[in-house]
Order: C-alpha cells, then structure tokens, then sequence
C-alpha cells in the first residue's frame, strides 16, 4: 500500500495509524510526501492498494472524498 500526503499534513505517520487497524499488522506500507504545487489541495491523505483480482478495470470502483473528486472528476460519480 502507498500512502503520499500533502505537504501540510506533519503531525503523525499514515503508516503507524494504519497499522493499528485490525487485519493490517503485516500490509508493506511505504509513504511519501506530495509535491507541493501552488494553489493544490490542502490536507489531503491518497492511499493507493494494490490487489490481485479477476475483475477487470471497469469493474473497479476507485474512492474519491470530499474535495478529492475534483482530482479525477471522470471516476467520479456525481448524484
């Protein structure tokens, strides 16, 4: 699993968070800083997982929150 966030989010690691949930003890985490390009999304935590499957990708529903659905607006469902 990688974890990047922005470069305003400082206070603790994703990693050590994401480890104390239940099932995830032994998940290779690698985290990493986002860049930081002017005027771009503030606090923002992505998580990227990387699974084997037998579907195919349009059968893969990718999760965007809040002000992260502007980020691929075209995965993202509107109601």
């Amino acid at each position: 699993m990688f974890i990047s966030t922005t470069p305003d989010i400082s206070s603790a690691f994703p990693a050590k968070a994401l480890r104390e949930l239940n099932g995830f003890s032994y998940v290779p985490v690698m985290c990493m800083k986002e860049m930081d390009v002017p005027n771009s999304l503030e606090r923002c935590i992505r998580m990227m997982v990387h699974v084997n499957t037998q579907r195919g990708q349009m059968e893969i529903k990718h999760v965007y929150l809040e002000g992260a659905t502007h980020l691929r607006s075209d995965m993202t469902e509107t109601s």
